[in-house]
């Protein structure tokens, strides 16, 4: 274990490297409505989006010139804040090895749906892959050999594309749930989560249709 500990903290010290090698030139609005760079190059001032661009730009031509075979879309760039738990890591490294069209489902803590530090997560299965199916437990009935608190969740993505509505259902006891999971879902629209969580795509756990649709009024 504390190999793996060592492990999940050194990940802190690789993120915002390869953060910036990776998405540096993305550009993104702050809170203002003003554009910039995610790592921006234009210093300070009125025309500092400018000067950034032009610099930008220049490394993009140069990185044209050499030919390489490495993935740029490298994983542990979307992990957020907080801690690296693991189940963030495995998830990301999951999705970056997946072919386009090619799908993940895995097993995770509760957490991915609300926490704030899984925001980047959850940003990048909805705007660059189809999420979907998400099915939440709670571990009431003793599923795992957890606390009896504990909630966690089976989730299915598909790289590529993007998410406007994934299948959903919460809350649920028993295992068996899942064998007949259609029985259970609704559909969980994109425009819900950005209505009531527009920063941090918090996914809101509803009990069934009719709280969806008593949710979706108080919008």
């Amino acid at each position: 274990m504390d190999r793996v500990s060592g492990a999940s903290e050194g990940v802190r010290e690789l993120d915002e490297p390869l953060r910036r090698i990776a998405s540096g030139d993305r550009v993104i609005e702050d809170k203002d409505g003003k554009r910039k760079h995610d790592f921006p190059l234009g210093g300070r001032g009125r025309s500092s989006f400018e000067a950034s661009s032009r610099l930008h730009e220049l490394w993009r031509r140069r990185r044209e010139m050499r030919r390489g075979f490495a993935d740029r879309a490298h994983p542990f760039v979307h992990q957020g804040q907080g801690k690296p738990y693991l189940h963030k890591m495995f998830l990301e490294l999951s999705h970056a090895l997946l072919r386009p069209q090619g799908r993940l489902g895995m097993i995770v803590p509760g957490g991915i749906l609300g926490d704030k530090g899984s925001t980047e997560l959850r940003t990048l299965f909805f705007e660059r892959c189809d999420w979907q199916w998400l099915f939440g437990f709670e571990n009431r009935a003793g599923i795992f050999d957890i606390h009896r608190s504990f909630r966690f969740c089976v989730l299915i993505v598909q790289k590529g594309g993007e998410t406007h509505a994934m299948r959903a259902a919460f809350m649920h006891r028993d295992a068996a749930d899942w064998q007949h999971a259609e029985r259970h879902a609704m559909a969980y629209p994109r425009a819900r989560v950005e209505a009531f969580s527009p920063r941090s795509k918090a996914i809101l756990e509803i009990g069934g249709a009719r709280s969806a649709h008593a949710a979706d009024h108080l919008r």
